[in-house]
């Protein structure tokens, strides 16, 4: 008989850190569950009107961002480059800065150069919530010592476009 009861002791021992286990991965599944859902809502794919709007302001913002990282005229370098310092970002904005400062100014100075660009089309090739990438079609008129009667430089641009704050900037910019 005490032996019997010392089985039944021991069973239910046995049978509470079961028990407790149990109720320890329901609450784990639970908070996973939860994270996972919150985790889910904030990486949902945006709607189509959403992703419409996210495409039109960054084509519009590279439009405009090509035509200032792309002209610059010798008398106005410093407010030129700076503009175009406003509009880039990330490793580009540090490219711009170092070929701007060193190789563009020393070229511009010298040759007297003024580049005006213009972009006369422009299209989405990818569109994600945190970077869209353009293709843009730029003419540049440059006009220097070198070229007195000006010259028109068509030229295709890959722009890669990323959000920064409440406006888009360019993250990379590559000619074709």
């Amino acid at each position: 008989m005490v032996v019997h009861r010392l089985r039944n002791a021991d069973a239910e021992l046995r049978r509470r850190p079961t028990a407790l286990t149990a109720l320890v991965v329901v609450v784990a599944l639970t908070l996973l569950l939860c994270g996972g859902g919150l985790v889910w809502t904030s990486q949902r794919t945006p709607s189509k009107a959403e992703l419409d709007e996210i495409r039109s302001q960054a084509l519009d913002a590279g439009r405009s961002s090509a035509e200032v990282l792309l002209s610059y005229d010798h008398r106005t370098l410093k407010k030129d480059f700076r503009a175009g310092r406003r509009v880039a970002t990330g490793k580009f904005l540090s490219e711009y800065r170092k070929t701007t400062e060193k190789s563009v100014r020393r070229s511009a100075e010298k040759n007297k150069v003024t580049v005006t660009a213009e972009v006369v089309s422009a299209a989405v090739v990818t569109a994600t919530p945190d970077r869209v990438v353009l293709l843009l079609y730029v003419n540049q008129n440059t006009v220097s010592v070198l070229v007195k009667d000006g010259r028109i430089d068509q030229n295709r641009v890959q722009m890669t476009m990323v959000p920064v704050d409440d406006d888009w900037r360019v993250a990379k910019l590559n000619s074709m």
